[in-house]
């Protein structure tokens, strides 16, 4: 039973956190106020917390050992530097290393 209730409160987040990117992302018009890449940066930073939850939670990775946990944070973290520079990169918010001329 304490599993079940663990896994109904961690679906709650989840959903929470997703109407909390919708709302980011199609919210009131309060919102416009917050420069657009603020809201994608925060809107992508919500999708590494639901996936750092799925992970740990629905794919048990919370009973791995300490090293895989670490390893696949830090993936997580990677994945999310490249994808926001990339963004970043594409709006001209930072010039990319290695391309100036």
């Amino acid at each position: 039973m304490a599993g079940e209730k663990r896994l109904v409160t961690i679906w709650l987040i989840l959903a929470l956190a997703t109407l909390g990117g919708w709302l980011i992302g199609h919210g009131p018009k309060e919102i416009d106020a917050v420069p657009r890449y603020a809201q994608i940066t925060t809107i992508v930073l919500i999708a590494g917390f639901k996936v750092q939850l799925v992970m740990r939670e629905f794919m048990e990775v919370r009973f791995a050992p300490l090293l895989f946990r670490l390893s696949l944070a830090a993936w997580l973290v990677g994945v999310l530097c490249v994808v926001l520079g990339l963004y970043y990169i594409s709006i001209g918010l930072i010039d990319p290393p290695f391309f100036n001329s």
